[in-house]
């Protein structure tokens, strides 16, 4: 039976390119529905749109081109065509759209009005638990959000006071490290001034001892002077002259001596000529 509908689809098909009318509707639906499946989203809205040219209020075109554009992730186009099937008179496509608006709007994280529509859903059909779960669902991280922005406060408060309890103990160790600078550049300039004073204090401990080679040199004048004036040194000093002047007596007596000779020896020695 199957193979008989299909031949038979296929001849209507040809039959309608043939006379150059343009496919039913029908048959397209089923060509896009067909690439919806297969997750050619873009063909089958090329479809859809076509469709939706020559039906603009069919409720279930719109439906279907507003599911392929959320599948495309163009949101905020598929909520305005989801809209456009809530004029349908047919409940079941109604509480469908109205699902998926709220798909659309938790996407856009417009969560409040996600919740609206999915409670529009349940009016329709109480029953609808993944409805009744979206909205918990939302519910739940509504709270967390506003938890957070109560929390927000609170947590900038802190982070500010780290903040500045790091800046003051930056301070505070900046201004440690400075004293401690300080003090040691004090201790050094103390320690140099004490060697200095301590330098300056041995220069003058050493000018004002006297010299050790000046005493000896003026001491041993007096030495001498004083040995001189002893009895000892008074008969050496005349024993010492009577020598002097006896080796001065015989030098004198040599001389004589001597000169006597060579008087003599120049009156032996004169030359006599022979004419």
């Amino acid at each position: 039976m199957k193979k008989y509908s299909r031949v038979l689809s296929i001849i209507i098909v040809a039959l309608f390119i043939c006379s150059g009318w343009s496919m039913p509707s029908f048959l397209r639906k089923k060509k896009a529905n067909n690439l919806y499946k297969k997750e050619e989203y873009s063909g089958a809205l090329d479809i859809y749109q076509d469709l939706q040219i020559d039906y603009p209020y069919k409720a279930d075109i719109n439906y279907n081109k507003g599911n392929i554009l959320y599948r495309l992730e163009r949101y905020d186009e598929a909520e305005n065509t989801f809209k456009k099937a809530l004029q349908s008179k047919d409940n079941n496509i109604r509480k469908k759209a109205y699902y998926n608006i709220g798909n659309t709007l938790y996407r856009q994280d417009k969560l409040e009005e996600a919740i609206k529509s999915y409670e529009e859903t349940l009016k329709i059909d109480s029953t609808d638990q993944d409805a009744e779960y979206n909205i918990e669902l939302i519910k739940k991280k509504l709270e967390k959000k506003q938890q957070q922005k109560q929390d927000k406060p609170e947590e900038d408060k802190k982070d500010k006071q780290d903040k500045q309890d790091k800046k003051d103990k930056q301070q505070q160790d900046k201004q440690k490290a400075g004293g401690k600078q300080k003090q040691e550049n004090q201790e050094n300039k103390k320690d140099k001034e004490s060697k200095e004073e301590n330098k300056q204090k041995q220069e003058n401990k050493e000018e004002k001892k006297p010299k050790q080679g000046n005493d000896n040199k003026n001491s041993k004048p007096e030495n001498d002077k004083k040995d001189k004036n002893t009895p000892e040194e008074k008969a050496k000093r005349e024993q010492a002259k009577q020598i002097l002047d006896a080796i001065k007596q015989d030098e004198k007596k040599l001389k004589q001596n001597l000169n006597e000779k060579d008087e003599f020896n120049n009156k032996e020695e004169k030359v006599r000529y022979d004419w």
